[in-house]
């Protein structure tokens, strides 16, 4: 799924209920803002480039991410970050990254991929925010915290400029993943045995 390319996205507040460099294999390449899953000192990092609205993204994380995770991740011979990208739609998009940012780093992800498991119910009704907001109270946040996170102006700052930082670093669309100079994109390029292989590279590199 592509990237937003254009800041159309100005306050929450008005979306509420309508849908309107790559990584090399040190830690110091992380940024502050990385959500940083495995060894964060591992010599390999791998960047993944994500959207809590993107089709693809979903597809990836369901069927393929949990045996990298379980061979590469939870083993600490990878650094794992997550990045954003703002894909279509847009308010979706942003909703669901500043809903995780608000729950914490330990569920950030368990966050995102709630987002993406209802992935069928939202785009079947449209509901969105109906759907967020039922999440968002399953992770306990009560429906006043809920709007709240949804209209925090510096939060959503934050999450344009992050994505701002994914575009001029060469991504167009999510997933992507990143391993110093390699980068896949989508559940057929980005495979177990491509990523492993790109790993042990950089691993000898």
């Amino acid at each position: 799924m592509r990237a937003m390319h254009r800041r159309t996205f100005t306050t929450m507040a008005l979306a509420i209920g309508v849908f309107g460099s790559s990584a090399a294999t040190a830690s110091a390449n992380l940024a502050e803002d990385d959500i940083v899953l495995g060894d964060p000192v591992a010599k390999v990092t791998v960047v993944e480039y994500l959207s809590p609205s993107a089709i693809w993204a979903a597809e990836w994380h369901r069927d393929v991410f949990p045996q990298v995770r379980s061979t590469l991740v939870d083993t600490g011979r990878v650094g794992w970050a997550l990045r954003e990208m703002v894909t279509l739609p847009e308010n979706f998009s942003v909703a669901g990254f500043l809903l995780a940012r608000r729950v914490g780093r330990d569920r950030y992800l368990p966050m995102i991929e709630a987002i993406f498991a209802a992935h069928a119910e939202i785009y079947r009704t449209g509901d969105f925010e109906g759907v967020l907001r039922r999440i968002a109270g399953d992770f306990g946040l009560s429906v006043e915290e809920y709007r709240a996170c949804l209209t925090d102006e510096a939060a959503i700052k934050a999450i344009y400029r992050r994505s701002e930082a994914a575009e001029a670093a060469g991504v167009v669309g999510v997933p992507e993943i990143v391993v110093g100079d390699n980068r896949f994109q989508g559940s057929k390029v980005a495979t177990l045995s491509a990523v492993t292989e790109a790993v042990t590279r950089a691993e000898a590199g």
